[in-house]
C-alpha cells in the first residue's frame, strides 16, 4: 500500500491526487503515467468533479488505448456527463 491508497482509503482525494500530480512530473513510463491519470480521473469522479475526471481519464486512455479498464472509465464517466 502506498500514500496515495492511504489518502484514498481515508478519503482525502484532493491530497491524492496532489502527490499522483508529483509523480507524474518524474514518471517517464507511459504506462505508469497512464495508470497515475486513471488514478486522478478516480479521485475526481469521487469528489464530484466530473469534467476534470473525464480529462484525465482521457490522458489515461491516450497514453493506453488497448487498456480497458481506461476505456470503460471514459464511457462512465461521458454517461456521467450526460446525466448531469
Amino acid at each position: 500500500m502506498n500514500l496515495t491508497d492511504l489518502l484514498e482509503e481515508q478519503e482525502r482525494y484532493e491530497e491524492s491526487i496532489e502527490y499522483y500530480f508529483k509523480a507524474l512530473k518524474i514518471e517517464e513510463s507511459d504506462v505508469t503515467k497512464s495508470e497515475h491519470y486513471y488514478w486522478i480521473a478516480e479521485d475526481y469522479r469521487k469528489l464530484g468533479r466530473i469534467d476534470d475526471a473525464l480529462k484525465y481519464a482521457k490522458k489515461s486512455l491516450a497514453l493506453s488505448p488497448e487498456d480497458k479498464d481506461s476505456l470503460e472509465q471514459v464511457s462512465e464517466l461521458q454517461s456521467q456527463k450526460l446525466e448531469m
